[in-house]
């Protein structure tokens, strides 16, 4: 999916700035690094609570609680993305980057995120993270 459809769809939602990050390949996608076919978002308990109250709440097959919103997906419990032994989630939306206004995970805090799910495509994520940092400080 272009990046730009993403950006607007996300925009389209009128998230609380302070309340959400972009997390996973969108991060990636923000950055030029690769493509991504939708936007992870991890909310705050609040937002979560919100958005859960107007739309489905589904389970995944990995059980990871899921909003589902067309190319935004909306993160809940159970996600990787959640563990706070690597970050909570205040840390990772106050060191947030911003990319044409919408706020995206930091590349060393998805690295450990990529490192905890060590799927083949991670690791390739990681491969793009450690080559990005490398070029761009």
């Amino acid at each position: 999916m272009e990046f730009q459809k993403l950006v607007k769809q996300l925009k389209e939602l009128n998230l609380p700035e302070d309340q959400h990050v972009v997390v996973g390949s969108g991060a990636l996608a923000a950055r030029g690094m690769r493509e991504a076919n939708d936007f992870d978002v991890l909310v705050t308990k609040q937002l979560w609570d919100r958005l859960a109250s107007n739309y489905k709440v589904e389970i995944t097959p990995e059980g990871i609680e899921n909003i589902n919103l067309g190319d935004i997906q909306i993160l809940g419990k159970g996600s990787v993305f959640s563990d706070e032994n690597i970050a909570d989630l205040q840390t990772l939306i106050q060191t947030a980057e911003a990319v044409e206004g919408v706020c995206f995970i930091n590349l060393p805090y998805l690295k450990k995120f990529k490192q905890k799910l060590g799927r083949e495509k991670d690791l390739k994520d990681i491969e793009l993270i450690d080559r990005y940092l490398a070029n761009h400080g």
